[in-house]
């Protein structure tokens, strides 16, 4: 199992060269399943017709929190700009972590 530190440099050297967060948990890097939320990506949602790719990224974090399984080291990874407007999201699934990627006002 790796801490959110490790997927974060996991997912941002990786995605920098065209290498997917899902490719990398098919190699063993993550344990879990890999999941994507984006609200200003394209083709994102948050119903079980959008797979919560890379491409394809869920448009919320509580919907990308309810696809997880506990306790099988799944990971969130949250895209630079995504925001969302609530003021409460309940992390009830144990043993999933979540990754926001970023830097500075792009941060999630």
């Amino acid at each position: 199992m790796i801490d959110a530190a490790t997927a974060l440099r996991v997912a941002t050297s990786l995605g920098s060269v065209g290498y997917s967060a899902e490719k990398a948990q098919l190699e063993g890097v993550i344990a879990g399943d890999v999941y994507w939320v984006d609200s200003n990506g394209t083709g994102a949602g948050a119903s079980a017709t959008v797979p919560g790719t890379f491409e394809q990224p869920f448009s919320t974090l509580t919907y990308a929190i309810s696809r997880c399984t506990a306790s099988k080291g799944d990971v969130i990874f949250v895209k630079p700009g995504h925001a969302e407007t609530t003021t409460l999201i309940a992390l009830n699934i144990a043993g999933v972590k979540i990754v926001g990627l970023g830097y500075g006002r792009t941060r999630p």
